[in-house]
């Protein structure tokens, strides 16, 4: 496909906020296995390759913003995706198989971070214990901070941190060096 975003290009589904995963471990280093993760405003996310190929599709509602994080699991590190899902109003986690590249869902349905109309989203691994935290808030100005891990039950999340910011955010990112969010 020489131009995969241009079918997702009609006014209502938009191709936005694309993320870069890079296959850099020094084991496994295969940058012809990068990834670019992007949303589709309306249907999901929309893998790509970096040939511009669209290598798998996740019709898994309307996802806002997305990130990749390469974090601690019971299995080692894996290299995980989330995204703001705005019509569960949870955060849609995905493992990347090491293999083939493929996403696949950590949970049915997401993580609830008990938001309503969640919106913004971003991740990161926490230096102290490398396990993954997932930002989201909501259009009231609601964010919080939720601990993402594998248990032997399956994966879990739990509700670090609620900060009240006053008005809507959407995009951010954390310096994990600094422990600053923006």
């Amino acid at each position: 496909d020489p131009d995969p975003v241009k079918r997702y290009q009609q006014a209502e589904q938009l191709a936005d906020d694309l993320r870069r995963f890079v296959e850099d471990r020094p084991l496994k280093h295969a940058p012809e296995r990068s990834l670019i993760i992007g949303t589709n405003k309306q249907t999901g996310l929309i893998v790509y390759s970096l040939q511009g190929e669209v290598v798998q599709t996740l019709a898994d509602g309307r996802m806002n913003n997305v990130d990749v994080v390469r974090a601690r699991t019971l299995s080692g590190e894996v290299d995980l995706v989330f995204a703001s899902n705005r019509t569960t109003d949870r955060v849609a986690g995905y493992a990347i198989d090491p293999s083939s590249g493929q996403l696949s869902p950590l949970t049915p349905g997401g993580f609830d971070p008990a938001l309503t109309e969640v919106y913004g989203l971003c991740a990161y691994a926490d230096p102290r214990d490398h396990l993954a935290r997932v930002v989201v808030n909501s259009k009231n100005g609601t964010l919080k901070i939720l601990r993402v891990f594998q248990a032997e039950t399956g994966w879990q999340s739990v509700v670090e941190r609620t900060v009240l910011v006053g008005s809507q955010i959407e995009g951010c990112v954390v310096d994990v060096r600094r422990g600053w969010l923006y």
